[in-house]
């Protein structure tokens, strides 16, 4: 894929998403076999009810940007990235997560051939909640990265 400077925002959030649509289908459990992942999202869908065969899901926020000078002709765009992971059980939600981190670690090639450099894990959390009659496991972690690009120059 390659990232235009237009649209740079939406194919940084594409790139992430097909890393985790191609990498993270289903998980091996010990106390619920596999698990099938429902869907990657860009945020939480309106459309999931109450119950627990619509989890887990993944939501991949928008990236976050502030953008600097790098060098008389390139910028730097220093981003986050939150990658959210909601499941009924915190068994599916820690191996989950975990893939996601091992996924983006061992692609970090990959976002690099599209300027995608200095991806790290910068935070991660964990909390639960209710949604409707049943228990949500939610956890989350933020990716910062930096993206180079050549500016456009005017005189």
């Amino acid at each position: 894929m390659t990232i235009n400077k237009e649209t740079y925002i939406s194919d940084i959030w594409k790139l992430f998403r097909d890393r985790i649509n191609s990498s993270i289908t289903s998980i091996d459990t010990v106390g619920f076999g596999t698990v099938n992942v429902k869907g990657v999202y860009s945020t939480y869908p309106d459309t999931i009810s109450d119950s627990k065969n619509d989890y887990p899901i993944i939501v991949i926020e928008s990236p976050s940007i502030s953008t600097e000078d790098f060098t008389m002709t390139k910028s730097k765009v220093n981003g986050e990235v939150k990658i959210e992971v909601f499941a009924t059980s915190k068994e599916v939600l820690e191996k989950i997560l975990m893939k996601v981190i091992d996924s983006i670690e061992t692609y970090k090639s990959d976002l690099a051939n599209n300027n995608i450099k200095n991806v790290v894990v910068l935070s991660n959390n964990y909390e639960m909640f209710k949604h409707g009659s049943i228990k949500i496991h939610y956890g989350w972690i933020r990716f910062s990265f930096k993206y180079y690009y050549d500016k456009t120059l005017a005189w």
